[in-house]
Order: structure tokens, then C-alpha cells, then sequence
């Protein structure tokens, strides 16, 4: 699975039930699909699982969950390659 794939793989899995993920991209607003706050902790620790890495005290805001695009700038693979 591509990396991309695989993290939009893992936000699906904490997105509200009835959101249309079938919209999801990269540059979806996940805040406007319903993604709280104790949906964003959960989140980061699957990403963190996911791609075996430990995401940087700087990313645990807000706007670092904003969309996909966001949280791929704190995941190392996305940072060797273009999104």
C-alpha cells in the first residue's frame, strides 16, 4: 500500500460514522468531517503505530490535523518524497 493510501487508510478509520469518506483526499478538511479532538489523539497514536514513528510534541495542534496534507508534513516517508 502507498504511503498516502495508508494514511488515508487510517484517518477513514477515525472519521464519524456517515461521513463520506468516499471524498477523502489528501486535502479534505478533516475538522469539517467531524474529526474532534479525542478523535485526533486516537488518530495519532494509530498513525504513529502505522508508520512506526513518534509524531513531535509540535504537531499535537489543531491545524497540524487539519487535513491529510497537514499531518503528512510530521511523517517522515511523506518527507522524502512529494505528496
Amino acid at each position: 500500500m502507498e504511503n498516502q493510501e495508508k494514511l488515508l487508510a487510517i484517518i477513514k478509520r477515525h472519521l464519524p460514522l456517515g461521513s463520506n469518506t468516499n471524498t477523502l483526499d489528501m486535502s479534505t478538511n478533516l475538522l469539517k468531517m467531524g474529526l474532534d479532538s479525542m478523535a485526533t489523539i486516537d488518530l495519532m497514536m494509530d498513525i504513529e503505530q502505522g508508520f512506526e514513528i513518534e509524531l513531535p510534541d509540535e504537531a499535537l495542534t489543531a491545524s497540524a490535523f487539519e487535513t491529510a496534507q497537514d499531518i503528512s508534513a510530521y511523517i517522515p516517508v511523506f518527507m522524502d518524497s512529494s505528496v
